[in-house]
C-alpha cells in the first residue's frame, strides 16, 4: 500500500466515525446525561431532543423515597432558575436557544415526586390490642377450640374498650 493509499484510508476512517457521532448528536437521537450540583443535591439528568426525561431526574437517589422526592422539588428550583438566568442574557446561538428552552419547559411542565414519609404504625397500647385480637382471632379460626375462641373474645372485647376510650 501506497504512502497515498495511507493517508486516504486514515482519512475515511476519521470522518467515518466521527460524522456518526456528531450526527446522532445534533439530531438528539440518544438520550444524553447531565448532573449539576444545586441546592446540596448531585441532581441528575437525561435529555433527548431538548427534553428532560421526566423519570430520569434525580434517579439516584431512588433507593431512599424521601431524599428523591426533595431532590426533586430542588430539581423543579433548579429549572426556573436557569431559565431565569439563561433568559437574562440572551444569545442568538441555536444551541443556546434550545438549551434556554429545555430548561424553562421543565420549570414549568416538570412535575416533582411529592411524598411525605412517616413512621409506620406507632407502638401504643391500642396498637398492640389490636394486634392481640386479630392474632386471637386467626387461632381461633384454625383450632376452633372453646378456649381459643373465649381468649379470642376476651381480645377482642379489651381492644374495643380502649378504642371507645378518648
Amino acid at each position: 500500500m501506497s504512502g497515498v493509499s495511507y493517508l486516504m484510508a486514515a482519512y475515511l476512517a476519521a470522518v467515518s466515525s466521527a460524522y456518526p457521532a456528531h450526527y446522532a448528536e445534533t439530531r438528539g437521537l440518544h438520550p444524553e446525561a447531565l448532573a449539576i450540583e444545586y441546592g446540596g443535591y448531585h441532581i441528575g439528568f437525561e435529555y433527548q431532543h431538548w427534553r428532560i426525561i421526566e423519570a430520569s431526574v434525580c434517579k439516584g437517589y431512588s433507593h431512599d423515597l424521601a431524599i428523591q422526592a426533595d431532590c426533586t422539588l430542588k430539581a423543579k428550583a433548579m429549572f426556573a432558575e436557569l431559565c431565569s438566568a439563561l433568559s437574562s442574557k440572551p444569545i442568538n446561538s441555536e444551541k443556546y436557544i434550545k438549551t434556554r428552552n429545555m430548561y424553562c419547559h421543565s420549570a414549568s411542565a416538570y412535575r416533582p415526586i411529592i411524598a411525605q414519609v412517616t413512621k409506620g404504625i406507632e407502638d401504643s397500647a391500642l396498637t398492640r390490642a389490636r394486634q392481640a385480637c386479630h392474632a386471637a382471632t386467626i387461632e381461633a379460626m384454625g383450632a376452633g377450640s372453646a378456649a381459643l375462641i373465649a381468649a379470642r373474645d376476651s381480645r377482642c372485647r379489651a381492644y374495643r374498650a380502649m378504642e371507645k376510650t378518648p
